[in-house]
């Protein structure tokens, strides 16, 4: 804001840009005296500008004004009535220039209603207006230096995290040694704050009413104190900030533990094993079966997304509405993760790249279930660093693969020394926060379900955050996505329930370490499974780990080609699925029909099966002997698939059958009679022995144009 002749004015303090304390002195006890009638009609009415030095006139109507108040007004000198130019008549009100300061502070007070807690703050507002830049950054510097807060010097985080805190106002008057500011901040938590100049006064009193004033522009400095107009009265008040209040009240009460609500009969569960470990299995059973076309940047075409997306099986609700899951995220994670496990690999010809079943992908499919989840748990579970491990993390991602979530938390006695190997120091890090988080959740009974919101409340609280690491706040620095944060409880605790929302929802759950569900009312609930404890690099029995996927699959084989697949385990699916169709099912639902059709024999033996080994495979998995009619097709159709090969001909046309005879006869094996006149030569172009050769049988070649 420019203010005239700056250069010969006093310099201005940290809360002084809009206004100076020195011009609302004088007014201060006038507008005290004023009736709430004649306060209202200034504030709302009457017009000034902003600065000294301004030529603007601003003029209203006497009849704006109620005659008492007006009268109250002008006597006080707040507002003097101007003659009409034309008729000389006193027929406008303005405010003398000596009030201008003070009329702007007061309706700038209006329009920011600081304390006023039915209307949304416009705290930001009125610091861009009250307070110079660099002054405030000090002022914010000091007062988080004072509370052992280093690095958070942007004003506007400040204000947005901590201003509004309940802590702020004890900070604040930590850095002053005003006697009187402890006395007026616990006067301002009264019930009946704000408080009126007088009112503070006499709760306070001090030994001189300067005194006060003075404390009170230090912490309105510090912005511990701010100040509004009453409603009713039109009267300036102090105050906390209503956020502030209500800190405090809270923090007044005891708090206890949230404890766990248990959930004795969901009324929907998502899947056992993982949406997304069955999402992998019919994912690579689909792109075993028919490898999807890529475009030229690798992404898949959308008509085969339609098709995979078929093959995934629909979102359970409860998935859906609660953990964020939906049909596209199903599949775009299914990708990813098969992509970063190496179970699929691109290939193909230069127009029509797929995607295609690696090597990886195929032992892992075939493997057995606890051995897949093993090797998924160990492709998670390795900690950051390069060793082993082929893309890792840069730096600054941490254990994002593990928690999906960008969490870091430092003990400040483990910090590495200068040139320390910083991977050494990540994976004790992500050592340290995994042993934390599954200490919290080793608390739950493996099988019972609970409310998710008192899970998060109930591992997040207090002393018992895993992000403290068993350790006291002042004693951890925790960054979460790329943010640090302040030791207080109220950021912590926030943080952590962040941190373990993600895990749960992008890590346990589509891994199947955590089932998922809804109760009774519609919220979600969860229960630890007892593969939780391998996903943490535990060892687990192999029928827990396979969970309700353990046993061999049964296979029937029905006379009209279908294949009838019971149970969990995909092996045999995966063998089964090159040459067969996907009639209905999915990997996750327990129960799978293919069918067995000449367009997928002709297609499996396309891509490299041998018939013997479509006739093996059938043979070995199915539960009952297999029909006679299904074995002689599936026989024929395989030997009915014959291997051509194309190679390009240079045709030479003769008159009649005996040049023909004479040109076979010239160049020998070389030559390939096509029909009577015409011989075909596996060359591009005639060589000039070639022609002499022709030409010794009397025949002479001509080049067609």
């Amino acid at each position: 804001m420019w203010y005239p002749n700056s250069s010969q004015q006093e310099p201005r303090a940290t809360h002084e840009r809009a206004w100076r304390r020195v011009e609302l002195v004088p007014w201060e006890e006038k507008w005290r005296t004023l009736s709430p009638q004649a306060r209202h009609a200034f504030v709302t009415q009457t017009k000034s500008p902003v600065h000294q030095g301004s030529r603007s006139t601003y003029k209203v109507r006497p009849n704006r004004f109620p005659p008492e108040a007006l009268e109250e007004l002008r006597a006080a000198g707040f507002v003097e009535l101007q003659a009409d130019g034309r008729s000389g008549q006193l027929q406008n009100v303005v405010v003398p220039s000596p009030v201008w300061t003070f009329a702007h502070y007061l309706r700038s007070l209006q329009r920011f209603h600081l304390l006023d807690p039915a209307r949304p703050s416009e705290l930001q507002a009125y610091v861009n207006t009250a307070f110079a830049p660099a002054g405030l950054v000090s002022s914010i510097s000091q007062v988080m230096r004072g509370a052992g807060l280093r690095g958070q010097t942007n004003p506007y985080e400040v204000l947005q995290r901590y201003v509004v805190s309940h802590r702020w106002p004890g900070w604040a008057v930590a850095g002053v040694t005003d006697a009187l500011a402890q006395p007026i901040i616990d006067a301002l938590r009264a019930p009946e704050a704000p408080l009126t100049l007088p009112e503070l006064a006499e709760r306070v009193k001090p030994d001189h009413p300067m005194e006060l004033r003075a404390t009170l522009d230090r912490l309105i400095a510090r912005l511990a104190v701010f100040e509004d107009l009453r409603p009713q009265t039109g009267e300036v008040v102090f105050g906390l900030l209503p956020a502030v209040r209500e800190g405090l009240a809270r923090g007044a009460v005891t708090r206890n533990r949230p404890v766990l609500l248990p959930c004795a009969q969901p009324r929907e569960v998502a899947a056992e094993g993982g949406w997304l470990v069955n999402a992998l299995r019919a994912l690579l059973l689909e792109v075993a079966a028919e490898p999807p076309r890529l475009k030229q940047g690798g992404q898949i075409f959308s008509k085969e997304e339609e098709r995979l997306r078929a093959a995934l099986g629909p979102v359970p609700a409860c998935l859906h509405n609660h953990f964020d899951l939906s049909a596209a995220k199903q599949l775009d994670q299914a990708v990813y993760w098969t992509k970063h496990f190496g179970f699929v690999r691109s290939g193909g010809a230069h127009k029509e790249k797929r995607l295609h079943l690696s090597e990886r992908g195929q032992k892992w499919l075939a493997a057995g279930v606890e051995e897949q989840y093993a090797a998924l748990y160990k492709g998670v579970g390795v900690l950051p660093g390069p060793e082993g491990n082929e893309d890792y993390l840069y730096y600054g991602q941490e254990d994002w693969r593990f928690l999906g979530e960008v969490v870091r938390v430092e003990r400040a006695a483990a910090r590495p020394r200068l040139g320390a190997n910083w991977w050494e120091a990540s994976a004790e890090r992500a050592r340290d926060l995994r042993t934390a988080l599954r200490e919290a959740l080793e608390t739950l009974v493996a099988g019972t379900f609970y409310d998710l919101e008192s899970v998060l409340a109930h591992l997040t609280f207090g002393a018992h955050n895993p992000l403290l690491l068993g350790r006291k706040a002042n004693e951890v620095q925790v960054t979460v996505r790329g943010r640090d944060l302040a030791p207080l409880e109220e950021e912590l605790e926030p943080a952590a329930r962040l941190v373990f929302a993600t895990f749960l929802k992008d890590r346990l759950v589509p891994f199947g370490a955590v089932q998922a569900g809804v109760d009774d009312a519609g919220r979600p609930v969860v229960a630890r499974l007892p593969r939780l404890d391998a996903y943490f690099g535990g060892k687990v029995a192999a029928a827990d780990m396979a969970g309700a996927a353990s046993g061999e699959a049964r296979v029937v084989v029905q006379p009209d080609f279908s294949v009838t697949i019971i149970g969990l385990n995909p092996a045999v699916a995966a063998e089964l699925a090159p040459f067969c169709e996907r009639v209905r099912g999915h990997a996750g639902e327990g129960a799978l029909v293919l069918r067995i059709t000449r367009d997928s024999v002709v297609k499996a033996v396309t891509h490299g099966l041998a018939a013997s080994e479509v006739l093996a495979r059938l043979q070995r998995h199915a539960s009952t002997p297999v029909p006679a009619n299904v074995l002689r097709e599936v026989r024929d159709w395989c030997d009915w698939v014959r291997q051509v090969s194309t190679a390009h001909l240079l045709a030479i046309r003769c008159p009649d059958k005996d040049t023909a005879d004479r040109v076979v006869s010239a160049l020998g094996k070389r030559a390939e009679r096509l029909t009577d006149t015409i011989v075909g030569v596996a060359e591009d172009k005639l060589t000039t022995a070639d022609r002499n050769k022709l030409l010794k049988h009397g025949i002479i070649t001509n080049k067609v144009r």
